[in-house]
């Protein structure tokens, strides 16, 4: 995760959407990384524990409430 400066002033959540996340040890890493942040983690597909699940419609809902959104 390479948030640097950009999060110093800024908030930053992860959503997750159509996809689970595959059972890496990387990919683990990374969110664990997020939560320590405490970044907000949604998603509209069952995965791990640490994500809030959300339909389509409130995800989009909560992606109007941001300035900038960068698909990764």
């Amino acid at each position: 995760m390479a948030l640097g400066l950009l999060y110093l002033d800024d908030v930053a959540d992860l959503f997750l959407m159509d996809h689970p996340l595959e059972d890496d040890p990387k990919i683990q890493t990374h969110i664990q990384t997020a939560v320590e942040m405490e970044m907000k983690l949604y998603a509209n597909c069952p995965n791990s524990s640490e994500f809030e699940i959300l339909s389509n419609e409130e995800i989009a809902n909560r992606l109007l409430e941001y300035d900038a959104v960068l698909k990764y």
